[in-house]
């Protein structure tokens, strides 16, 4: 279990940190006022997958193509001439192009199943990973500043990621919020209500 305020590790049943001395309440005691989860739209993540793909099956197809080639050229000599050398790397271009862009929606899906924020009067948590869920507490008086970003995608399908600017380490960013604006602005509130 980790604590809440400083985020180390402390035995599961604690009431109290032993390092920074804040009482540890359970969740279920204090409800969440505001939980945002990233919305997957397959549609906004065509082209970023295409072009990743075309990137990633070009390098692909580069070290596999030339390994056939090779395994080709060495099982009967002189068996393939330009166009069958030139046909193989178009063929494994097509079939790898074929599986990595489903395979990179697939991956954006389950990641944004996985990722969960969660925000308290004191403090946000959040769930985040793809292979597995690591949850960090992130209390609000270390965030120093909030910002909406947005591509041209996200505008056409109303999303945006917010960044929560923290001090002393890396930023948050909430990904592919729903309607980013109205979110912040309920984080604002309840950040001001948690200052009172």
């Amino acid at each position: 279990m980790l604590c809440r305020q400083c985020n180390k590790t402390i035995e599961a049943d604690s009431k109290f940190c032993q390092f920074c001395g804040r009482p540890q309440i359970a969740l279920d005691e204090i409800s969440c006022l505001l939980s945002v989860k990233p919305l997957f739209v397959p549609q906004r993540w065509i082209i970023p997958a295409a072009y990743n793909g075309i990137f990633m099956t070009f390098f692909g197809t580069v070290g596999l193509g030339t390994i056939v080639v090779l395994a080709a050229e060495f099982a009967c000599r002189d068996c393939l001439n330009f166009y069958g050398v030139i046909a193989t790397y178009a063929f494994l271009f097509i079939v790898l192009l074929i599986i990595s862009v489903p395979l990179q929606l697939r991956i954006m899906k389950e990641k944004c199943k996985k990722t969960d924020f969660r925000f308290y009067s004191d403090r946000a948590e959040y769930d985040d990973g793809f292979l597995g869920k690591a949850q960090q507490v992130m209390p609000f008086d270390q965030i120093t500043q909030m910002q909406i970003d947005m591509d041209w995608l996200q505008k056409y399908f109303m999303l945006g990621d917010i960044i929560l600017s923290v001090s002393g380490a890396e930023n948050i960013s909430m990904k592919e919020v729903k309607d980013p604006e109205f979110v912040l602005s309920e984080l604002r509130k309840i950040m001001c209500k948690g200052a009172k």
